[in-house]
């Protein structure tokens, strides 16, 4: 049973367990939650819960993209999305190449945060360049180094009608 007072705060009464000495009722107040009128951060449990594909299509593709030869590949997550991860591994190739990566405006949020992390293998044939779907003005180039790896990661926003990079980080 409950009440609600004046300050529209929920009285509760319950009873002791009657394993108790001696049972009686108690009053706890509960309040009322307020209505969400703004977008919330809902915390996803993580654990046996949900399969690999079902995170997946919360944040992103952890299968890597892997590239050694001209192409070009649009990233277009399948739902409305607040951020996406896509990891890119680079691979040598037989000779010079360049790869470009095109990020749709279809699905994103405004707001969105796009993270690509970049595994270049120790070649100087990879050139991977990265594209708002719709601008003809790289956001990215990356190329490889004949003798070093290179590991970075990309972060580009979508502001509502443009991809804007926000960062590049470099992984050592």
């Amino acid at each position: 049973m409950y009440t609600v007072d004046d300050e529209d705060t929920e009285v509760l009464v319950a009873i002791y367990e009657p394993s108790e000495r001696s049972p009686r009722w108690r009053r706890y107040k509960v309040p009322i939650l307020p209505t969400l009128t703004a977008r919330t951060l809902i915390p996803i449990p993580i654990g046996g819960i949900y399969s690999a594909g079902q995170l997946e299509s919360f944040f992103g593709q952890f299968d890597p993209l892997v590239v050694n030869a001209d192409g070009e590949t649009t990233l277009n997550p399948p739902s409305p999305y607040s951020q996406w991860y896509q990891r890119i591994v680079a691979q040598s190739g037989a000779g010079a190449y360049t790869y470009v990566l095109k990020l749709s405006r279809m699905t994103p949020l405004t707001g969105a945060l796009f993270r690509i992390q970049f595994e270049i293998a120790a070649s100087a044939n990879p050139t991977i360049e990265v594209y708002d779907n719709l601008e003809l003005v790289a956001l990215q180039t990356m190329t490889g180094d004949f003798s070093n790896a290179t590991n970075a990661l990309l972060e580009v926003e979508y502001d509502g009608t443009a991809w804007q990079k926000t960062a590049l980080n470099f992984i050592l």
